[in-house]
């Protein structure tokens, strides 16, 4: 399983869709750029 780390951003959709497009699993790790994580 993948971990994706990801922002609420046009980037991280991508790679979510991307993942899901190639029916990989994953787990969604949201960040929050604003806080410095």
């Amino acid at each position: 399983m993948i971990d994706l780390y990801y922002a609420p951003t046009p980037n991280g959709w991508k790679i979510s869709i991307m993942l899901e497009e190639c029916h990989l699993n994953y787990n969604l790790i949201p960040i929050n750029l604003g806080k410095g994580d």
